[in-house]
């Protein structure tokens, strides 16, 4: 799940670095500003995709050390029960 969401990240942060680059480079106006347009509208999608990110690494974090928790408490109380 998480390298599905790092693919998507990736492939939306390199569309959005190409279509500034070549914003920065277009003559035109118009159609810099299209280009500036359409890179600009990725970056909502782009930070949904970080904080999901950020958010399946904090809950894996928290998950070990919940289960590192249960493991040390279940030896604790088998010690103590014996």
């Amino acid at each position: 799940m998480d390298d599905l969401l790092d693919k998507q990240m990736n492939g939306l942060l390199d569309q959005r670095k190409y279509l500034y680059s070549r914003s920065y480079k277009e003559k035109d106006l118009i159609a810099k500003a299209k280009l500036f347009k359409e890179a600009k509208a990725l970056t909502p999608d782009i930070k949904v995709l970080r904080s999901q990110i950020k958010s399946l690494d904090y809950i894996r974090k928290r998950s070990s050390k919940y289960r590192e928790y249960n493991k040390q408490f279940t030896v604790r109380t088998e010690k103590e029960f014996r």
